[in-house]
């Protein structure tokens, strides 16, 4: 059996809602249709980026959760304290495979 020859569609899509702000469009409006003012020339997915990574010393397992900085990427240089209260060593230093690092991401609700 043969597939139905079809012409172009075109679907048009009406709302009574309000139209939401792009500024205000945030993580309740993912996987959700939105009406928005205006005429959108773009649309992407959007990407995951961490907002707190978990620093784990390769050495003692001790962790700390360090914040991430906005923009494209930022890391910590080192941990400022030991909190086990033993000396500092180099093996806390975030240098090449010292440590492993585990982002654990949230998303911020405006």
């Amino acid at each position: 059996m043969e597939d139905p020859v079809t012409g172009g569609v075109q679907v048009l899509l009406t709302s009574k809602e309000d139209p939401v702000s792009m500024r205000f469009l945030g993580a309740q409006y993912i996987s959700k249709l939105v009406k928005i003012a205006g005429i959108a020339i773009a649309a992407s997915r959007t990407k995951a980026k961490a907002t707190y990574v978990t620093l784990i010393c390769k050495n003692c397992r001790n962790s700390k959760q360090v914040p991430c900085r906005p923009g494209w990427c930022n890391c910590p240089s080192l941990l400022r304290s030991y909190p086990s209260g033993r000396e500092k060593s180099h093996a806390h230093l975030i240098h090449g495979l010292w440590f492993q690092i585990r982002a654990s991401m949230s998303i911020n609700k405006p």
